[in-house]
């Protein structure tokens, strides 16, 4: 779905089609277990030495801290989430992806649904011949 959307909204990309494909592949990965509160395949895209910076930490989190944090996430709240990928470029053994997001949370619990917006750029490596994201830098809009 994710690349008929991207396509739709004028994604720009360059490199060879097939990687621009198999990345695309591993977002979309990304979102359906996102979407599915599924930790396991969100965290398979992310390769061993991935760090993740945000406006909203002082410092970078990595691989085993961010899949802690999506357990949390996960145990709170019901969540979705819509990706919308603005660009894809790969050269060689390295890629990047960039576009927006809306998140919504809605507490287990009971309560309002918390909606987030913002931006992403992530960089990809191919190891052993599968894209693996490296870093993840998000700038957040106001929470909702």
């Amino acid at each position: 779905l994710l690349p008929i959307l991207a396509e739709a909204a004028g994604m720009t990309a360059s490199g060879p089609a097939g990687e621009v494909a198999a990345v695309e592949q591993r977002i979309n990965q990304w979102l359906d277990g996102y979407n599915q509160g599924n930790v396991a395949q969100l965290m398979d895209i992310y390769s061993d030495d991935f760090l993740q910076e945000s406006q909203d930490s002082v410092r970078s989190l990595d691989k085993a801290q961010v899949t802690q944090s999506y357990m949390g996430l996960f145990a709170a709240y019901a969540t979705h989430i819509d990706g919308v990928t603005e660009e894809i470029r790969v050269s060689g053994n390295m890629a990047f992806d960039r576009g927006t997001f809306v998140a919504n949370l809605t507490p287990k619990a009971g309560g309002a649904t918390i909606t987030r917006t913002g931006h992403f750029l992530e960089v990809w490596k191919r190891e052993r011949g599968i894209w693996k994201a490296q870093r993840l830098m998000s700038l957040n809009g106001s929470a909702k």
